[in-house]
C-alpha cells in the first residue's frame, strides 16, 4: 500500500481518535509496506511507518525513534501495544483498535494515563481461506521478528502490557520469544536479549499451537520477560477447531481453542500470574473478537484490572524510592 494512502486512510479516522480520553496518546507502527517474509526481513532497521494522533490535527508521520523517546521522557503512561487479528485492511485495524481502548479506558480509572499503539500489519482478505489461513500464519511469524526487535528497544518495559486476538496473540508471544532472544524461521535478532522483564501480556481466542509457551516451543523464550497473562479462550471456536488447516505437516491445537498446555519457567524462577478464562459458553461458536468484550465473559475489566495493578506498583515503588 503506497505511503499516500495510509496517510489518507489515517487522516480519516480523526474523529475516532477525537474519542480519546484527555491525557491519552494514540499511536499507529504499520508495518503494511514492508516485507512479510521472514527470510527478506530487515531486521537491523525495519523500517516502519509511525503515525501519531494530534489533537485537532488527526494521525501524523511521526518516527519510532520518536515514540521511544517520548516514553522515555513521561514514563507517567502505561503502554499497551494492540496487535488486530486476521483480515483487517488498515482502516478496519484502526477502528477496531480504538475500540478495544474505548472499552478498556472506560474500567480505568482516571489517573491511568494510557499511550495505546496499534501494531498494523497485512492482514486484508485473501479470497482462497486455505491459502488466507496458511499465509497470515507466515506473515505473523514475520512481525515477531519485527515486534521482538521494538521490543528490545522499548525505553519502559515495566510500563508495557501487549494485547492479541487470534493472529495478534501469535504475533504477541512470538515477539517475546524473539526479543529473548529465540528464533523464528531460522533468523535471531541483532540486539542485545531482553531477560527479565515482567510485561503483562493479553491473549484473546489467541491462534497458536497450545503447547508454543512450553520449554524448548516455538515460543518458549517467551515466558522470560512475561509477568502476567489473561488468556480468554473458547472451546466452542468453530473457526479454532479447525487450527490443524495451519499447518501441511502436524497436527496442532490452538491456544485459543484448547487453553495453555505446558508452560516453560522463567530462568530467574519468578512466578507468572496467569487466568485463563473459557468463555465458550457465551462467545458461542462465533470466532468473534468483541464477544470477549461483552460482560459476559468481560475482557475489557481484567485488562483493565491489570493495567491498575501496573499503575498502582508504580506508584508505590515511586514513593518508596
Amino acid at each position: 500500500m503506497a505511503f499516500a494512502s495510509i496517510l489518507m486512510i489515517l487522516s480519516a479516522s480523526e474523529g475516532h481518535a477525537r474519542m480519546l480520553r484527555d491525557g491519552d496518546e494514540y499511536w499507529v507502527l504499520n508495518t503494511r509496506c514492508i516485507s512479510s517474509a521472514a527470510c527478506c526481513a530487515n531486521l537491523e532497521n525495519p523500517n516502519l511507518k509511525v503515525f501519531r494522533y494530534h489533537q485537532g490535527r488527526g494521525l501524523q508521520h511521526d518516527s519510532v525513534d520518536g515514540l521511544y523517546s517520548r516514553v522515555a521522557e513521561d514514563r507517567s503512561y502505561l503502554n499497551v501495544i494492540y496487535f488486530h487479528g486476521n483480515r483487517f485492511t488498515a482502516q478496519e485495524a484502526i477502528d477496531r483498535s480504538l475500540r478495544i481502548y474505548r472499552y478498556v479506558n472506560r474500567r480505568c480509572h482516571n489517573q491511568t494515563k494510557i499511550r495505546w499503539i496499534l501494531w498494523s500489519w497485512p492482514s486484508d482478505p485473501i479470497l482462497n481461506p486455505l491459502t488466507d489461513v496458511r499465509s497470515k500464519a507466515d506473515r505473523a511469524d514475520t512481525q515477531a521478528l519485527y515486534a521482538g526487535r521494538v521490543l528490545q528497544h522499548f525505553p519502559a518495559p515495566d510500563r508495557l502490557e501487549m494485547v492479541g486476538y487470534s493472529f495478534g496473540g501469535r504475533i504477541v508471544t512470538g515477539a517475546l520469544h524473539t526479543a529473548a532472544g529465540g528464533a523464528i524461521k531460522g533468523r535471531t535478532l541483532p540486539g542485545q536479549p531482553l531477560l527479565g522483564a515482567r510485561i503483562g501480556i493479553h491473549l484473546v481466542a489467541p491462534a497458536l499451537d497450545r503447547h508454543w509457551l512450553g520449554r524448548g516451543q516455538m515460543h518458549g523464550k517467551a515466558v522470560e520477560n512475561i509477568g502476567a497473562m489473561n488468556l480468554f479462550y473458547n472451546s466452542r471456536d468453530r473457526v479454532l477447531s479447525l487450527y490443524a488447516m495451519v499447518s501441511k505437516y502436524h497436527n496442532p491445537t490452538a491456544l485459543g481453542f484448547a487453553g495453555l498446555g505446558p508452560l516453560a519457567k522463567r530462568s530467574d524462577q519468578l512466578p507468572i500470574e496467569i487466568h485463563a478464562k473459557d468463555c465458550g459458553g457465551s462467545v458461542g461458536i462465533l470466532h468473534d473478537e468483541l464477544k470477549y468484550f461483552e460482560p459476559c465473559c468481560n475482557a475489557a475489566e481484567m485488562i483493565a484490572a491489570s493495567l491498575e495493578i501496573n499503575e498502582a506498583e508504580t506508584i508505590q515503588l515511586t514513593i518508596a524510592n
